[in-house]
């Protein structure tokens, strides 16, 4: 009997609900009770029983929450980093990223602030180029998968997965809970969520709970401790926070004298222990009911209070029946104060309005006056008086109509002063008289007269000149503004003069994609600015867009432009001395004689740009793509191009001097002629490539891969192919450097092959090393070197 006894109390709820029938279980903790205390057993043993009883039920809870959070990552990362795998080692056909996918990793990556990538680069090496450029502050990471915009088919299923199952499982998650009171972690954990009156929560307190509390506040709470004390962009501390706020919440139970966690109390909510069919030992089952008593009395302490809210309740309404005229007085006074304040707040709106009415009367009478000014003498006045007018866009759209028809010069100007007055309001306006007088200045070329043109090309410098004002003084109120396909070209003819100086001026964002600015002036100035993270090289940058702009002969020099958008740009000749153009995509960009020195071109993508006769002396090329670039007579002296990708790319007769390759990728490159004496090509890869009477006196060769190489004619005088030990003298490291053996593992088998017999300037000290190697050459024994 007391063996039976004994099990049935230990299957007792670990936490009753206040409202729960349990008549038969106090019954049985009773008669347990009564015998506890006949055994006169220890109190130490009792409360050591009762913890122990308070940590086993609180780590139930812990592992159901745990469950259910392991299930929700799980089915997140396993299709993600399938995704990841799949694109990684895909070799096929690439499509683009799914527009529903695209607009939610763009999303994700403004509010996690990664790194961002400029429009239209192209897919690299993968994760793992992420991590190999991780440590570039500024880097865009062409190797993420969010800024190579095609990607494997595959990979746009595993994606949508991703996105999606998550929030299907959650939908899933909440109803059960909501209906049951358990989902599949809580059932096998043996425990249920009820409300005040045992029954199940519902969806909107389900919802209240896991979604609000338990997931949304954690890491709401932690998202915010991240951004507000500047622990961005680092992940990992938004995960620590995150999974220590969501351990705090799930263990606070056992602090509890309710055992609720924050989210229980949250949604006032209750965690019941089913009954189970394991059995315990004898020796437990008393002690176990008399652990329940503990949790009987929290819960009849519960239920007073709840029975005091109830008493308070019934007395403010039995105190109401029994003064019922105060109460009828209350009321009413209530009620007319209601009706007054609804009074009164429409008598405010409807003067309000009047007032409004009253004030666009008054500026149409205004407007009606300026208009019948407008004779030919008057016009001037009434011209400028339309600019300040409080009705913008009608003032400027006449004012632009008057522009379009006007034929006096001195009006022209009054014109395009007013709307300099307009303020930014009137880009819009004269962007399009922009675009429509240029469509008339070209056909006036095929006919029209002398005088024609001349007034066509005033109306053109008068948009030109206002726009340019408008750029200048209100530049900071023109985030993004769409200037794509304007004219600002600079105008040297004698019919009207024009050349756009905007120097130092902060165009951050803004859309020139195909405008002609030709011969513009923009020194110093600032096309790229950190986003609403004030973190600059995160993806919510703010890029100047210029695309296929036509920018011959202008002038950046100084100019701050990384992460630009100018694929297709034309600069040909233009002025980008000590330019910042770091991670910019300068795809198919035409940079022919154009001056780079001292640019930072850093990450910045190049692929078959053209640098033909370009000035790049000290410019900084690491870590660029310039992949079928065309850099033919280019000067670049003392340039860096350490680690650059130069796949496919001609080279024929530039001068590169004294430049850096160390590691840099020449494969299949045509050097022809090119001078690379005094170069750094350490690990560089040049196999394949054209090097006919290229010049590498004094060049540093150690660890080059010559494989396949066509080296007839190049002068080698000098040239260094492994590194001198540390105890060589200063003058045996000088004239023995090119053959003094470097490690085993240096350079095995990459001059393997190699045709060294049409070399120029070797001399025997260089030979005898080289055949160690494996080359050909005429005076290299057939037998295998040592």
């Amino acid at each position: 009997m007391n063996g039976n006894l004994d099990n049935s109390v230990f299957t007792y709820s670990e936490t009753i609900a206040p409202g729960e029938n349990v008549s038969l279980e106090d019954d049985l903790i009773n008669d347990s009770a009564k015998e506890t205390s006949n055994a006169n057993r220890p109190d130490w043993r009792i409360h050591w029983l009762k913890r122990v009883d308070r940590l086993l039920q609180s780590l139930r809870r812990l592992g159901a929450s745990t469950l259910e959070t392991t299930v929700f990552v799980t089915v997140t990362a396993v299709p993600l980093a399938a995704g990841w795998y799949a694109n990684e080692y895909h070799t096929g056909k690439l499509v683009p990223l799914n527009p529903v996918l695209a607009i939610a990793v763009e999303e994700i990556a403004v509010k996690l602030a990664l790194p961002g990538c400029p429009q239209g680069s192209i897919r690299d090496a993968g994760i793992r180029s992420h991590f190999r450029n991780a440590s570039n502050p500024q880097v865009d990471h062409q190797g993420l998968i969010w800024c190579g915009r095609p990607v494997a088919p595959v990979t746009n299923l595993f994606w949508s997965v991703a996105i999606a199952a998550p929030g299907i499982l959650a939908i899933s998650h909440i109803y059960k809970l909501g209906k049951t009171g358990q989902t599949f972690a809580k059932r096998w954990c043996n425990i249920q969520v009820v409300t005040d009156s045992g029954n199940p929560p519902g969806i909107w307190r389900a919802f209240w709970r896991e979604g609000i509390g338990k997931f949304w506040l954690p890491v709401a709470i932690a998202y915010s401790l991240w951004w507000g004390t500047g622990a961005v962009p680092d992940l990992r501390i938004l995960a620590g926070l995150t999974g220590m706020l969501w351990l705090f919440d799930n263990i606070s139970a056992g602090f509890d004298p309710q055992q609720r966690t924050l989210h229980d109390k949250w949604a006032r909510t209750w965690v019941n222990a089913l009954p189970t069919s394991q059995s315990v030992p004898w020796q437990l089952s008393t002690a176990v009911s008399e652990s329940q008593i503990l949790t009987s009395e929290v819960e009849e302490g519960v239920m007073e209070h709840q029975e005091e809210k109830e008493t308070i309740i019934r007395s403010i309404i039995r105190w109401l029946r029994e003064h019922q005229e105060i109460g009828l007085v209350c009321g009413i006074a209530i009620t007319m104060i209601v009706i007054l304040g609804a009074l009164v707040g429409t008598q405010a709106y409807v003067q309000n309005q009047a007032s409004l009415r009253s004030r666009q009367e008054q500026e149409n009478q205004k407007f009606l006056k300026l208009v019948d000014q407008f004779a030919p003498n008057e016009r001037q006045g009434a011209i400028l008086a339309l600019g300040s007018l409080n009705h913008p866009e009608v003032g400027i759209k006449m004012l632009t109509d008057l522009l379009a028809l006007e034929d006096d010069p001195a009006q022209i100007s009054s014109i395009e002063q007013a709307l300099v007055s307009a303020g930014a309001n009137a880009l819009p306006y004269l962007h399009k008289l922009n675009q429509a007088l240029r469509t008339d200045l070209d056909s006036l070329r095929y006919g029209g007269n002398q005088a024609e043109q001349q007034i066509a090309a005033l109306k053109q410098r008068s948009t030109q000149r206002a726009i340019a004002k408008i750029l200048r003084v209100y530049s900071s109120e023109l985030p993004g503004i769409n200037l794509n396909r304007i004219d600002l070209g600079q105008v040297t003819s004698s019919l009207a003069k024009f050349t756009l100086v905007l120097e130092k001026v902060n165009l951050s964002g803004i859309q020139l994609r195909g405008a002609i600015l030709t011969g513009a002036n923009f020194h110093g100035s600032q096309f790229s600015s950190a986003g609403p993270d004030r973190r600059f090289g995160t993806f919510d940058d703010v890029k100047a867009d210029l695309s296929g702009a036509l920018m011959a002969d202008a002038n950046l020099s100084e100019a701050f432009l990384p992460s630009a958008i100018m694929e297709k740009i034309d600069l040909s000749r233009a002025n980008l001395n000590q330019a910042n153009l770091s991670n910019s995509n300068l795809i198919d960009a035409n940079l022919s004689s154009a001056q780079l020195i001292g640019a930072d071109l850093t990450y910045a993508n190049l692929s078959q740009a053209k640098l033909t006769g370009a000035n790049l002396v000290s410019a900084d090329f690491s870590q660029a793509q310039l992949g079928g670039g065309r850099l033919g007579q280019a000067i670049a002296k003392a340039a860096n191009f350490q680690g650059a990708n130069f796949r496919n790319p001609t080279l024929g007769a530039a001068d590169l001097q004294g430049a850096d390759f160390r590691e840099a990728n020449l494969s299949n490159a045509n050097l022809q002629n090119a001078n690379l004496s005094a170069t750094n090509l350490s690990g560089a890869n040049l196999a394949n490539a054209q090097l006919q009477n290229a010049n590498f006196q004094n060049a540093d060769l150690t660890g080059v891969d010559l494989r396949g190489a066509n080296l007839a004619g190049a002068n080698l005088q000098g040239a260094i192919f492994a590194t001198a030990p540390a105890e060589k003298s200063p003058k045996t490291q000088k004239t023995d450097s090119f053959i003094i053996k470097s490690p085993p593992a240096l350079g095995m088998g990459l001059l393997q092959g190699v045709n060294f017999n049409q070399v120029q300037n070797l001399d025997l000290k260089q030979i005898s090393y080289l055949c160690t190697q494996g080359v050909v050459h005429e005076q290299c024994d057939m037998t295998p070197q040592p």
